[in-house]
Order: structure tokens, then sequence, then C-alpha cells
């Protein structure tokens, strides 16, 4: 429903313009428009309102249950990285103690 304002300057000579007339044609025209801006208004009002109420909060849900597997996947990462230390120290200190060979550590040298 597209309003065309009329058009002064094609208008026929013989025939009178009222101005009366031309301002209520502008006020229904502007009326009309304010009436489909407040339709939309409360359009976007109810969409955002059902994003903020469910869509929102099963993003939430979805991400909480991905925060939570990230934990799980980082505390099994971690106590591997934890055994793999402790095992090449282990093998590190048994290396060191099957050989007849003196250890060459740089904290014995007392030479200046």
């Amino acid at each position: 429903m597209d309003f065309v304002f009329p058009d002064l300057a094609s208008a026929p000579l013989s025939r009178s313009i009222n101005s009366f007339d031309i301002m209520v044609t502008y006020q229904e025209a502007i009326l009309t428009e304010t009436e489909q801006l407040i339709e939309n208004i409360n359009k976007l009002n109810g969409t955002i309102e059902r994003v903020n109420n469910t869509e929102t909060k099963q993003a939430i849900e979805k991400l909480r249950q991905v925060e939570q597997k990230m934990d799980l996947v980082y505390t099994f990462f971690k106590a591997s990285m934890y055994a793999n230390n402790i095992h090449s120290e282990d093998s590190e200190a048994e290396l060191s103690s099957s050989t007849n060979r003196p250890s060459f550590d740089n904290t014995n040298n007392d030479q200046e």
C-alpha cells in the first residue's frame, strides 16, 4: 500500500487544488506509515522476546555441555602429561643409575 503524493505541477489549471485536501491526504499517508511502523515494531518485539526466552536458553545449555566436555578432555590431557613426565623422569633415573659413567651436571663445577 504505497502512497503516491499528488503532483501539483501536472494538475490542470481549470481544477483548483484545495490545500486542505492536500493536507488531509498527507495526514492519511503519515498515519498509514505510522501504523505500519507500529506493526513492524510489535513483530520485532515478539521475535526478540521469543529469541530471548527460548533460543538463548537452548544455546546456553549447549555451551554448558561443551564446556563440561572440554573440562573433561583438559583433565585427561593434564593427567597424561603428568604421567609422561613421571615416566620420563623414572626412565632417566634408571638410565643414569645403570651405568658406571659419572654424571655430567654443571652444578658440581667448583672451578672459577
